[in-house]
């Protein structure tokens, strides 16, 4: 039980959201006032495209009627910056949910409403600026 209860306790603190990735701020003016952070370590350049971390705050209601305010990572691959999924981490349950291809259980929870077409374009133009920059070296 003892070791059982630390290998969670490791678990939680090495979860995404916690100390070691580095969350570079994109943007403060998402939908609902959210706040876009890049995750500047899980950035892979692919041969068509690129693989990216975000994480942003985010609400949603419960069909009780109850409202939840969680962390999102949204993880895009490829150059048309495709989502291919979004992990709801809860601030209660510190755990995730991920939410696979765009089935997500709720209909209210959309994808869309998480990350605005306005965040890719910044994202786009960050990239650019970041391949730029690899370019040059």
């Amino acid at each position: 039980m003892k070791k059982l209860l630390i290998f969670l306790t490791l678990l939680i603190i090495s979860s995404p959201l916690k100390a070691g990735a580095h969350w570079e701020k994109i943007s403060s003016t998402g939908p609902h006032g959210l706040t876009f952070y890049l995750d500047t370590d899980k950035i892979e350049w692919l041969k068509k495209g690129v693989f990216v971390r975000l994480l942003t705050d985010y609400n949603y209601s419960r069909p009780e009627g109850q409202s939840i305010v969680s962390k999102a990572v949204i993880d895009i691959e490829n150059s048309k910056y495709a989502i291919l999924h979004v992990a709801l981490y809860s601030q209660h349950m510190q755990r995730g949910v991920v939410l696979e291809n765009k089935a997500i259980p709720n209909p209210t929870i959309g994808i869309e409403s998480i990350v605005p077409n306005s965040i890719f374009d910044l994202l786009r133009n960050k990239l650019i600026h970041m391949s730029h920059e690899r370019a040059s070296r």
